[in-house]
């Protein structure tokens, strides 16, 4: 599998945003109430981060020769990482839309501003907790491969 691309990262972090900004105007717009995450949801993103490292680590030690793994746990590891990333991205993008939506209105609650501050730093945490898991899934190069390499 490839790593994930950091062209699609900021893809989908700036289309998150747009869609943020432009589905609270026209919440706004239409009358209902703007879709704010709480901020739990922050903290929630956070944590998810820090157990996709948790369980990428074993990954990361059979990458370095330490121990063996089973192949289906690490693309397991690896398809937990790349969501990750996805959600990560989308969740912070969405949140800073709405936090740029927050700020143009002309009453402006602190509390809200820090909740979606808190919100978009879940999903930045998330998602470079991901790239980093995404990072710790290569595998070590084979016998063949290290000798045309010029390691013995």
């Amino acid at each position: 599998m490839k790593r994930t691309s950091p062209g699609f990262i900021v893809g989908s972090w700036l289309i998150a945003t747009t869609v943020g900004l432009v589905a609270n105007f026209t919440l706004v717009g239409s009358g209902q109430l703007a879709w704010l995450p709480p901020f739990t949801f922050g903290i929630s993103q956070a944590v998810l981060g820090a157990a996709v490292l948790a369980i990428a680590w074993p990954v990361r030690s059979a990458a370095q020769g330490k121990r063996r793994i089973d192949f289906r746990y690490a693309v397991f590891v690896l398809s937990i990482a790349k969501a990750g990333i996805i959600v990560g991205s989308l969740v912070g993008g969405y949140t800073l839309g709405a936090f740029v939506f927050v700020l143009t209105r002309p009453v402006t609650p602190g509390e809200v501003v820090v909740q979606l501050a808190l919100t978009a730093l879940g999903g930045a945490a998330l998602m470079v907790c991901s790239i980093v898991a995404e990072g710790w899934c290569k595998l070590p190069p084979d016998e063949d491969e290290r000798a045309s390499l010029g390691f013995q």
